[in-house]
């Protein structure tokens, strides 16, 4: 998708013909439906501007008496206004968070930013300013410099947000004024995707822990609305028992950046526990040292089940959060119901219920013992980690009855084909060179339930394969982190079952779930490839290609 100039867009607001224009100019890969709204709020502006023009007498007929032959006439206040309103994207989304922008204007070099949003009907002026606001955290990471609005059709209102955090009604002369300042002569080169990569504005707290302790990010919607009705439920007097509130999302839904933003609140007076269904990696470590009320611990430790029997010391706590909580031994969530009910200390449980994938016992056992003590049960819905062509691979990849949203551009997803160990060894040092991670699948089931490790002190050999591996980031695990371009193996030992479901033979029961869990680590680009199974890779090369 690329720029195009809103006055030609705005010409048409018949519904049947402005989306089919609006592709015509911006080059987007499918035919996007606007209401009508929409469209008589983007015309309403253009026409708001061009009166603009008007009144400040940059353009207009000639003034009456005069006899100025028509070649030396003022330009009309179209004319003047057409070349201002190149280089805009409209109704510009963010394809990892699904955050859309109704309009942005970039100038080349980036060191300026116009965003306008539009509204064909009056809402509060509190909504506007948390709209501007957060999309200037969004938009943040392009320029320093960010020019903000919001045009309301139904009043003819301009409002605006500067970079003092002043909010207030603004003349259209001044949108006009930003238009002709002279960063904005000429547009961006290229797509606007190019501007926005996922690892400028997710942040992983686990991944990223002194960004997240800079505070650099910022809630959903629905995360900031889940916090709040946390926060107020754990206000209240907890009696006859405390919360036992069960998080759950998907991949990429933001389940550890909310548990730990409400642990960063409820910690600034008092003591909160965190467990963690998995390994604790270096993030946790760093958030451990430098979070001096929030204690994190492994909940597979033994070290952890003995604080659960001990009244004395769990006493500090306000509140325990729990980050992968269907990992958790059966003991410990049995034990952390019965100690924070006796206690009255409230428990927040996240955890991903793996929908796609086939029934694996020991999660679905956690999962049904948390559903048993749960008063409340919150689903966060929206992603904003994964990339969404991804997702909807992978989905389809899982369970082969699922269906493809129509329209989608798989182009960051490529499934390659190699016959045996040594072409995956000279494929894989290609996309090695070119800065993709490989995430190993276990050959053998960890102790305890918790995540593989890779050893750092010595490679591991692909899945199948016999490779020596050393590409992964010493110490980590397929549950934690995020990564731009992710390549994964699979061989002989997958394949699907006369459901079109997705499994794994000769591997660990975890082995379907971790790659589930390396899968959704993707930020950008994902490379599978197959080693020796042309069956598998038929099947996989024709949900890339949408059959």
């Amino acid at each position: 998708m690329h720029t195009l100039n809103l006055y030609l867009l705005s010409r048409t607001t018949g519904e049947d013909l402005f989306p089919d224009l609006e592709r015509t100019l911006s080059g987007r890969q499918y035919t996007k439906r606007f209401s009508a709204h929409e469209i008589v709020s983007l015309r309403a502006l253009t026409d708001a501007l061009e009166q603009a023009a008007a009144d400040s007498g940059d353009g207009g007929p000639a003034q009456p008496g005069t006899d100025s032959p028509a070649s030396e006439q003022a330009p009309s206040p179209g004319a003047v206004l057409l070349p201002l309103l190149d280089g805009f994207c409209f109704s510009y989304t963010i394809g990892h968070i699904s955050k859309e922008f109704d309009l942005l204007k970039l100038a080349p070099d980036r060191s300026l930013v116009l965003n306008i949003e539009l509204k064909s009907a009056a809402v509060s002026e509190d909504r506007i300013r948390k709209q501007l606001e957060q999309n200037r955290y969004y938009l943040s990471h392009i320029s320093r410099s960010i020019l903000s609005y919001t045009y309301v059709a139904e009043t003819d209102t301009l409002y605006s947000l500067n970079d003092r955090g002043y909010f207030a009604r603004a003349e259209m002369s001044e949108l006009l004024g930003q238009l002709q300042r002279p960063a904005f002569a000429g547009s961006i080169e290229g797509e606007l995707e190019d501007c926005f990569r996922a690892s400028d504005y997710l942040i992983s707290p686990v991944a990223d822990p002194d960004r997240f302790l800079r505070g650099e990010y910022f809630l959903t919607n629905q995360q900031a609305q889940f916090k709040q009705e946390i926060l107020e439920l754990l206000a209240r007097e907890r009696t006859p028992a405390p919360p036992f509130i069960s998080l759950t999302g998907s991949a990429g839904t933001g389940k550890t950046l909310l548990l730990l933003d409400l642990g960063m609140d409820l910690s600034r007076k008092k003591e909160v526990l965190f467990l963690h269904g998995g390994i604790l990696r270096a993030g946790h470590r760093r958030l451990d040292a430098l979070l001096r009320h929030i204690t994190f611990l492994d909940a597979h430790a033994a070290e952890t089940a003995q604080l659960l029997e001990d009244d004395e010391r769990l006493q500090p706590y306000v509140c325990i959060l729990c980050d992968e909580a269907n990992r958790f031994p059966l003991s410990v969530i049995e034990q952390l119901a019965v100690t924070c009910r006796r206690l009255k200390i409230p428990c927040i449980l996240a955890h991903d219920p793996h929908r796609l994938l086939r029934s694996r016992l020991d999660l679905t056992q956690a999962e049904a013992l948390i559903d048993a003590h749960t008063t409340l049960h919150l689903e966060l819905s929206g992603n904003i980690r994964i990339n969404h062509p991804v997702y909807a691979f992978l989905r389809r990849l899982f369970n082969r009855k699922l269906s493809m949203p129509q329209q989608i551009d798989l182009s960051c997803i490529e499934v390659l084909y190699a016959s045996d160990a040594e072409e995956a060894a000279v494929i894989r040092d290609r996309f090695k060179a070119a800065g993709y991670i490989y995430l190993p699948l276990p050959e053998h089931e960890p102790e305890g339930g918790a995540s593989p490790q890779p050893d750092a002190g010595a490679p591991q050999p692909l899945p199948g394969t016999g490779l020596p591996e050393t590409e992964h980031p010493a110490g980590a695990d397929l549950t934690a982190g995020e990564y731009d371009r992710v390549l994964l193996l699979l061989d002989d030992r997958f394949a699907y079952d006369e459901e079109q479901m997705l499994y794994a033979k000769r591997l660990p029961a975890s082995s379907m779930s971790l790659l589930y869990e390396g899968l959704t680590r993707t930020r950008e680009q994902l490379c599978l490839l197959v080693v020796g199974s042309e069956s598998l890779f038929a099947d996989l090369l024709a949900i890339r290609s949408g059959k």
